[in-house]
């Protein structure tokens, strides 16, 4: 919380107010109600004010309401994340039981939050389940109270972001990275029950997830981003802008021959690292520009981290580009645009090869021409065995390619 009345005036206003209003509501907190700072005024209610004098400035009375409010809905929600530790502490050691202690008291409306972004139509194959809205609805809830950007990691292969079409086999294990004390049977896992400790020790052990292919991606980013759209975490630019810089990933990667994991691994450290800083109320952070383009730092660090992901899930070999295969091999593409360059180069070989042999025509020609003269001269005696022979070997062309052409003709 802020440490002086001008701080937290500063942070909870639109527009600063004028000095005079300034100055009558500071010193009617301070002088009047005897609250130095608002840590002072934590407990004080509304009605606690109204027994005090409120300044005859109209605006100032009502700065001072707006302060009130703002500090009491901020002990609200430290209230309630102590009631929630002590009842988490207090209950069962049962599954069913935790969920019960976790479950908020009323679950928000996911109709009403689609008709307000718009998504009124949107089909139930298409949203999440119904405990990721409400993960998210309160996470904006606690941000907006605590004054910082409303931003909440989620892993995309859990089972309530992904559809029903693609079970969780096909995506296998856990997704996010895990540290060393991750991967062991930690003393707070709930083992009431066999059938706890069953899934304790399953926990401990099951092997990493990782989406396969782009598909399997894209359907669980499309429900999870109109999850975070409807409860007010992201809008529909950063949705849009994140989703482009992530498939010109995936298509960098087909053209140099490997899959989309370095996307996939991309996405998850992006969205990690948001809602770290959100939740540190960095100043600087701003997740619209941000999502428009490719954050190089964190692409490279993807880039050295991949393997070790890939690695640990056994997908190691499939993202090591194979062997382009031999000239021979390789089959003639079905793709028009391929058909089409491929007839075009030969026409251009053809061409070339019609012009040298036109070339050669007209150097022989020239030949011809000069024996000709040379033998009508009476020099034909000069020549030498060279140019005898020279002109007898063009004299036996031109009567081989007469006769050629006398066959096409007499064929026809």
């Amino acid at each position: 919380m802020a440490t002086s009345w001008e701080e937290l005036i500063s942070t909870t206003e639109a527009a600063k107010p004028p000095e005079d209003v300034l100055q009558a509501a500071v010193q009617f907190l301070t002088d009047v109600a005897k609250l130095p700072d608002p840590n002072a005024a934590s407990g004080v209610t509304e009605a606690d004010v109204d027994k005090c004098t409120l300044p005859e400035l109209l605006p100032a009375a009502a700065l001072i309401r707006r302060l009130v409010r703002h500090i009491e809905a901020l002990d609200k929600a430290r209230m309630a994340q102590a009631t929630a530790r002590t009842a988490l502490a207090n209950v069962p050691l049962s599954a069913k039981s935790l969920a019960s202690a976790l479950a908020p008291a009323k679950a928000p409306d996911v109709a009403d939050m689609l008709l307000k972004c718009g998504l009124s139509k949107l089909g139930f194959h298409v949203q999440a389940d119904q405990s990721l809205y409400i993960a998210l609805q309160l996470a904006s809830e606690e941000a907006k109270a605590q004054s910082r950007t409303p931003f909440t990691y989620v892993d995309l292969t859990s089972k309530e972001a992904l559809p029903l079409w693609l079970p969780a086999d096909k995506v296998g294990g856990k997704f996010t990275l895990r540290d060393d004390d991750e991967s062991r049977l930690a003393g707070h896992h709930a083992i009431g029950s066999l059938s706890d400790l069953s899934k304790a020790l399953k926990g401990a052990t099951a092997s990493p997830r990782f989406f396969r292919n782009v598909q399997q991606w894209v359907a669980a980013f499309v429900r999870y981003a109109t999850t975070a759209v409807a409860t007010g975490q992201m809008t529909w630019p950063v949705v849009f802008g994140h989703l482009d810089v992530v498939l010109q990933i995936c298509e960098q990667e087909k053209i140099k021959g490997r899959a989309a994991y370095l996307a996939f691994l991309y996405d998850d450290l992006v969205r990690r690292q948001w809602a770290r800083r959100a939740e540190k109320r960095d100043p600087s952070l701003d997740i619209l520009a941000e999502s428009q383009k490719v954050d190089k730092d964190m692409l490279e660090l993807a880039r050295q981290r991949v393997s070790q992901v890939l690695q640990e899930v056994g997908l190691a070999e499939s993202a090591v580009p194979k062997a382009l295969p031999a000239p021979a091999d390789i089959p003639m593409s079905s793709d028009p645009t391929a058909v089409a360059k491929q007839l075009a180069a030969a026409e251009q070989a053809q061409k070339r090869a019609e012009a040298a042999s036109k070339k050669l025509g007209e150097v022989q020609a020239q030949l011809m021409a000069k024996a000709s003269a040379a033998a009508g001269g009476g020099q034909s005696g000069n020549l030498t065995k060279r140019q005898h022979k020279t002109m007898n070997w063009f004299s036996k062309q031109a009567n081989r390619r007469q006769q050629q052409q006398d066959k096409r003709g007499g064929q026809r």
